[in-house]
């Protein structure tokens, strides 16, 4: 509410990803630190594909320190980068891995947490 509150050109939408949305589409879907609460990760992703129509920002707070089971008693499950880069849609180019803390892209197997992916569409 804040943000919409402060920013009234831009529509902020919130919805349960794990089921269909259907709307008018949008530019950019931003899911932050949602993955590792919802039952079918694919399912969400694409569910959040489906009504995006140019960058996906994701991002989870365990890159390659998840755990299983989780030490966060409200997390379904951690994933690892790899297992979140085989979940993600495939594009030209490649989902990025970002830093959280200064967006710097990062390899596949880094150790730095959290991460951020950028999905171009």
């Amino acid at each position: 509410r804040f943000a919409s509150e402060l920013y009234q050109f831009i529509f902020f939408g919130v919805w349960d990803v794990q089921k269909p949305h259907h709307c008018s589409p949008f530019e950019v879907v931003v899911a932050v630190e949602v993955i590792e609460h919802v039952a079918d990760p694919r399912v969400a992703i694409a569910n959040m594909r489906a009504v995006c129509t140019e960058t996906m920002w994701i991002s989870t707070p365990n890159g390659n320190n998840a755990k299983r089971p989780p030490d966060n008693p409200h997390h379904v499950c951690e994933y690892t980068t790899r297992e979140m880069m085989e979940m993600l849609p495939v594009t030209v180019p490649v989902p990025k891995i970002l830093a959280w803390d200064d967006f710097r892209e990062l390899d596949l197997d880094t150790d730095v947490t959290p991460l951020v992916y950028r999905v171009d569409l």
